[in-house]
C-alpha cells in the first residue's frame, strides 16, 4: 500500500488523484536529494566523480528493491540501522583524538558560533542582529520537524506495512527516540569539523556542511573505520526512503490515468 490507499478509501479515486500529484513531486525531489547525498559520500570517501557515484548507488538501491521486494527493505532497513549507530559512534573517539578531545572542540565551537550554539535561539532573537531573519528560520524547521511536512511515503508504507495498530504506534514512538540518538554523533562530528584546520592535514575546508562527515572519515580515521563510517552514511541516506520512493512509483501508477 501507498500513502495515497487510505486517502482513496476514504475520499475516493478523484481525490486520491489530486493528491498524488504533491506526493509523486515529492518522492521525486526526495529521491534525488538522497541519491546526491549517497553520490557524494562514495565520491569523497573513494575518489570517483559524483555522476558515477550516483548512478552505482541508484543502480544498488533500485536492484535489491526490485528482486526483493517489501522484505527486502524491511530486512535491509534493520541491518542499516545497526550500521549506522555502530558505525557513527565509532567514528567520533578517532576523530575526537585529532583535535584536542571535546571540551576543547566545544568551547571553540562556542567562541565561533555564539548563541548559534545553543540548543534554542534567544527569546528576542528576532531583534537580535546576529539572528535576524534566520530567528523564523528556525522555528520554521522546527515546527516542519515537530508537526511534519508532506505526508511522506517513507513512513506511511512503514506504517501501513505494520503487523497491526499497536505495532505501528509503538514502532513510530521508538524510532523516534533513536532518531535523536543517532542525530548525537553527527552533530559532534560536525563541532569537530570546524575545529580542523584543513590547509594542514592537505584538505580543503568543506563549502558544505554537508560534506563535513565525509571528509572527517577520509582523513581523520583509519581505513577500517573509514569504511564502516561509510557504510553507517550509506545506511543513513538509504534507509532514509529511496527504496520507499522507488516503490511509490511503481504501485502509485495506478493513479496516474485518474491525473490525466
Amino acid at each position: 500500500m501507498t500513502v495515497i490507499d487510505p486517502l482513496e478509501q476514504r475520499f475516493g479515486q478523484r481525490m486520491a488523484g489530486l493528491l498524488y500529484i504533491p506526493a509523486l513531486l515529492g518522492e521525486i525531489f526526495w529521491s534525488a536529494a538522497i541519491l546526491t547525498a549517497l553520490g557524494t559520500t562514495f565520491g569523497t570517501i573513494l575518489g570517483i566523480d559524483f555522476t558515477t557515484s550516483i548512478i552505482v548507488s541508484a543502480i544498488v538501491s533500485i536492484s535489491y528493491t526490485v528482486f526483493g521486494g517489501m522484505w527486502a527493505v524491511a530486512y535491509t532497513d534493520l541491518f542499516q540501522m545497526i550500521i549506522l549507530m555502530i558505525g557513527l559512534f565509532v567514528v567520533v573517539p578517532f576523530a575526537l583524538g585529532n583535535v584536542g578531545g571535546w571540551e576543547d572542540s566545544w568551547n571553540n565551537y562556542q567562541s565561533e558560533f555564539g548563541s548559534y550554539a545553543n540548543l534554542f535561539p534567544p527569546l528576542n532573537g528576532w531583534n537580535d542582529d546576529a539572528w535576524g531573519a534566520y530567528f523564523w528560520n528556525w522555528w520554521d524547521y522546527a515546527l516542519l520537524l515537530i508537526f511534519g511536512g508532506i505526508a511522506w511515503q517513507v513512513y506511511f508504507q512503514r506504517v501501513l506495512s505494520a503487523k497491526n495498530e499497536q505495532v505501528a504506534m509503538w514502532f513510530s514512538i521508538i524510532a523516534g527516540f533513536i532518531c535523536i540518538i543517532a542525530v548525537i554523533p553527527a552533530v559532534m562530528i560536525g563541532v569537530i569539523g570546524t575545529n580542523v584546520d584543513w590547509s594542514t592535514i592537505g584538505g580543503v575546508t568543506p563549502n558544505d556542511p554537508a560534506m563535513v562527515l565525509p571528509e572527517v572519515l577520509r582523513f581523520f580515521t583509519p581505513e577500517w573505520i573509514a569504511a564502516l563510517g561509510l557504510g553507517a552514511l550509506a545506511a543513513a541516506v538509504m534507509s532514509s526512503g529511496f527504496l520507499y520512493s522507488f516503490s511509490f512509483f511503481n504501485v502509485s501508477m495506478e493513479y496516474l490515468p485518474t491525473v490525466l
